[in-house]
C-alpha cells in the first residue's frame, strides 16, 4: 500500500510589530510652546552674561560725591566770672554795672544775668552782631537755725551744737566760715566751727 509522505505544517502566528511609536520631533513638529507668565532660562542665562550697558565699568551704582564744605576756621567765645563781678550783685540796682540784671524767678531763686554784643567784620565792609548772654545762677545758702545758745559753761568743759547748713539755689556752692572777721582765726578762740568749708550740691 502506498503511503503519501506528510509535511509538517507549522503553525504561524500574528507578527508583532516592535518599532517604537513615532514622537512630535520624529514627525517633524515643533515641540509646544512654554506657557505665558514663565521666564525662558536660556534668556536669563544671556542676560546674566552679557555685560552693561554703555562699556565695561558703566552702570554701576556707586557712592554719591559729598557736598564741598566751605572753608572754615575755629573761634572760641568764652566766658568767665570772678569773684569781684559776684560781688556786684549786692550792688544797688542804680549802681548796678551796664549790662547785668539781677533777675529772680518764681521760686525766688536769683540769677545775674549777663549781655554783650560780639561784632564781627569781614573784609567787604560788611558787619555781624551777634549778641551774647550768660545766666549765673546765684548761691542762696540757709542755716537751720538763727541763733546757737551754749548756756552757762564751765572751764575747760566743751559743749557742741549741730546745726545745718542748707543749699536753695540751683547752683553748687562753696562755702567758708567767718567768725566776725574777714579772714578764718588762726589763734585759739572761744567760738570754732567744724568744718570751716566745703561745697554743697544743688
Amino acid at each position: 500500500m502506498a503511503v503519501e509522505g506528510q509535511r509538517r505544517v507549522r503553525p504561524s502566528f500574528p507578527r508583532r510589530d516592535c518599532r517604537r511609536a513615532p514622537t512630535p520631533a520624529d514627525a517633524g513638529a515643533r515641540p509646544s510652546p512654554r506657557p505665558a507668565g514663565l521666564p525662558d532660562p536660556s534668556h536669563r542665562r544671556a542676560r546674566a552674561l552679557a555685560p552693561p550697558a554703555g562699556g565695561p565699568g558703566r552702570g554701576r551704582v556707586g557712592p554719591r560725591p559729598r557736598p564741598r564744605l566751605a572753608p572754615a576756621t575755629d573761634v572760641d567765645v568764652s566766658f568767665s566770672l570772678s569773684l569781684e563781678l559776684l560781688s556786684y550783685q549786692k550792688l544797688p540796682a542804680d549802681q548796678m554795672l551796664p549790662r547785668v540784671d539781677i533777675q529772680q524767678n518764681a521760686s525766688g531763686e536769683k540769677a545775674m544775668v549777663f549781655t554783650q554784643n560780639l561784632l564781627l567784620e569781614y573784609t567787604n565792609h560788611t558787619t555781624q552782631v551777634v549778641p551774647l548772654r550768660a545766666i549765673v545762677a546765684m548761691p542762696e545758702l540757709q542755716l537751720s537755725t538763727s541763733w546757737v545758745d551754749f548756756s552757762t559753761r564751765f572751764v575747760n568743759q566743751k559743749q557742741v551744737c549741730e546745726v545745718y547748713l542748707m543749699n536753695l539755689s540751683g547752683c553748687r556752692s562753696y562755702w567758708t566760715v567767718l567768725t566776725g572777721q574777714q579772714e578764718p582765726d588762726k589763734g585759739p578762740v572761744a567760738f570754732g566751727v567744724s568744718p570751716g568749708s566745703g561745697l554743697l550740691e544743688a
